[in-house]
């Protein structure tokens, strides 16, 4: 026979309903922890001591075990290549010989969520924490799929801080449980735990754009910008599940880089003119910028005066955005100097 023995004040029945059993009578509390635990076996039995309930079932045949454990290696594999219908297909078959597996059943409820089988996914979390009241990552996903999920955002708390309670270090349960405290509204909260998930893990993606995100909702783009360089280079793509997360950066990124330069427009065309006059100094020749959307080709040129024998330089650019535009005479301003420390120097080509 196998045994579980647990306490009584750690047997989840209801996840949204909790029930006391220490305070119920022995014979009614046997018969509800027999009906939860029923999927492990008909012949389950259960005994009561001092607040804590053993719970017995028959043992598997060592060929059956051999057999499921091997299963399970093969359907681990297909859920890390995506292949989340093959998986649930072994991981099914694993439980079968191995109810009480608790690996496989969580990554069974992982592919359940994958696959968008949420009525599934939560039977078995809810069974993983039956069977064992300490599996982090059991409290972790339930919290998701309630939060995720279903946008209960109410029962899925006492999950997260469950889990948080066991390892207030796992990056994965901060970077969830942030998402929860922005939903909340307690940002300053949210933005600690971000914080926290990306020194945990730095190749973790999410964490850098949770937090880039929470910052654009705050109206912070400046700040929101600094977490997506870090996703782009510290971040990890090697998780098929991570390649929307990437996607979604590369929007946020471009939207927020956009949105900053328009609104410091007139910073930057201020800082184009004192560019212009230093460039006037140090070169000799007065600088003319002028808009021409005849240009073919490029967006923007120079002609600079001794190479076409005039007493100016002429920048020459078309309309584009006025995004771009102070980018483009920069660049160009960018040509006429260089060309003039070469001459300087005597090895202009």
């Amino acid at each position: 026979m196998s045994t579980i023995i647990i306490a009584l004040s750690d047997i989840l029945l209801d996840p949204k309903q909790p029930v006391d059993l220490s305070s119920l009578p022995t014979e009614e509390a046997s018969r509800l922890i027999k009906e939860s635990y029923g999927f492990l076996s008909a012949a389950v039995e259960v005994q009561i001591d001092n607040g804590v309930a053993t719970i017995t079932l028959p043992e598997a045949k060592s060929r059956e075990v051999e057999e499921a454990l091997e299963w399970f290696d093969r359907g681990i594999k297909k859920a890390r290549r995506g292949d989340y219908e093959g998986a649930k297909k072994l991981l099914a078959k694993t439980l079968e010989y191995l109810p009480a597996h608790t690996d496989a059943r969580r990554n069974l409820a992982m592919a359940h969520l994958e696959t968008g089988n949420y009525d599934e996914a939560l039977d078995h979390l809810i069974d993983v924490l039956r069977l064992d009241p300490k599996d982090v990552w059991g409290y972790i996903l339930l919290g998701n799929t309630y939060a995720k999920y279903r946008g209960d955002f109410v029962t899925a708390e006492p999950f997260y801080k469950k889990a948080y309670a066991l390892n207030p270090n796992d990056p994965y349960l901060l970077n969830n449980y942030a998402a929860l405290k922005v939903h909340n509204g307690q940002f300053d909260h949210a933005e600690q735990m971000f914080h926290q998930a990306i020194q945990a893990n730095p190749s973790y993606p999410n964490s850098y754009l949770g937090l880039a995100t929470l910052h654009t909702n705050r109206e912070k783009n400046i700040e929101a910008i600094e977490p997506l360089r870090q996703l782009f280079t510290r971040a990890s793509a090697d998780d098929p599940r991570s390649k929307p997360v990437f996607e979604q950066a590369r929007v946020l990124y471009a939207t927020l880089n956009r949105q900053t330069a328009e609104e410091n427009r007139e910073v930057l065309m201020t800082f184009i003119d004192s560019r212009a006059k230093a460039v006037e100094a140090i070169t000799g020749f007065a600088v003319e910028i002028t808009e021409d959307n005849s240009l073919t080709g490029v967006t923007a040129k120079s002609l600079i005066a001794w190479k076409h024998h005039t007493n100016q330089h002429r920048i020459l650019h078309k309309t584009a955005s006025p995004v771009i535009v102070p980018h483009l005479i920069a660049h160009e301003l960018e040509h006429i100097l260089l060309e003039h420390e070469a001459r300087s120097a005597n090895v202009n080509q």
